[in-house]
């Protein structure tokens, strides 16, 4: 009897050990806020070029560049599923860009049209993707 409640002891200590992995998917913030990376296009051509934003819960965004820096900043307003912002890239371009686009919450995408100035249209296109984020 000994032996068969040592056994069941091993045999809990270790599967408990086990049921935790290092490379469980991670998952995904609850908020709409946060880092968002995808691509972006000129015109009617297909998003190929890196983007990236940082959207803060006080209604400012930064662009990213590919090295996370920040390298434009503006604001950003959310009503229902539509996204709007305007911002100033400081380097490369010192140029100021709109945007509007639709959220899904479900599937953590923003798609949309971008612009020069006021116009949120007059760009091309984007689609951007919520970055997961780990709660560990």
């Amino acid at each position: 009897m000994k032996t068969l409640t040592l056994k069941l002891l091993v045999l809990f200590v270790l599967s408990a050990f086990t049921g935790c992995k290092d490379n469980d998917p991670s998952p995904i913030t609850d908020s709409f806020e946060g880092t968002w990376i995808g691509k972006y296009g000129n015109g009617s051509k297909v998003p190929d070029w890196f983007w990236s934003f940082e959207i803060d819960p006080n209604g400012v965004i930064h662009e990213l560049d590919n090295g996370g820096k920040k390298i434009g900043k503006g604001m950003w307003t959310k009503a229902g599923n539509e996204f709007k912002s305007t911002y100033h890239n400081d380097e490369p371009y010192d140029a100021t860009y709109s945007m509007k686009a639709i959220v899904n919450e479900e599937d953590g995408t923003l798609k949309g049209t971008w612009g020069f100035e006021n116009n949120e249209a007059d760009g091309g296109t984007f689609v951007l993707n919520k970055k997961r984020v780990d709660r560990r």
